[in-house]
């Protein structure tokens, strides 16, 4: 009985050490002021919100981000879900997952290692954008330029 008490006694003090020493867990950095500069790396998702969203650094997770203007020019590493009027993925830009995509005006210079879904009024692929997987789009207005480069296959329903 002895034993069982200070067994009991033991394990009660060694949960309330842990438990007491435990941190709150951060699940997403939140960038209310939507610009992520050139030398930023963030080791985590992150939601940038704001009128004109640019995000230059470099995020090691999920993005998701949504402003009247959405420019990417960094690095994501992992998915991207990207809303606004204008969503650019610029030249420098490279997401090694997949976008997800809706606005008016949709504008890929940049390189996608996944598949790229959306819809918009206009989905334009530029000359230097490498799409490695698929492209699924519905919307209005689809063109890929000469050089633009899909890997596999390009789904639209657009008129």
């Amino acid at each position: 009985m002895k034993n069982k008490v200070i067994l009991i006694v033991a394990v009660l003090f060694a949960l309330s050490v842990a438990l007491g020493t435990a941190t709150a867990v951060q699940a997403t950095e939140i960038y209310p002021q939507g610009t992520i500069p050139s030398g930023t790396v963030v080791d985590d998702d992150v939601v940038l919100q704001g009128e004109n969203v640019v995000m230059d650094g470099t995020v090691n997770g999920m993005l998701i981000a949504t402003g009247n203007t959405v420019t990417i020019n960094g690095s994501v590493n992992g998915d991207v879900l990207a809303m606004g009027s204008q969503v650019v993925i610029g030249p420098g830009a490279a997401i090694t997952g997949n976008l997800f995509t809706a606005g008016q005006v949709i504008t890929v210079n940049g390189q996608v290692d996944g598949s790229l879904a959306g819809g918009s009024m206009a989905l334009n692929l530029s000359d230097s954008a490498v799409i490695a997987r698929n492209v699924y789009y519905g919307g209005y207005a689809f063109s890929a330029a000469g050089g633009a480069q899909v890997g596999r296959d390009i789904w639209t329903a657009s008129y």
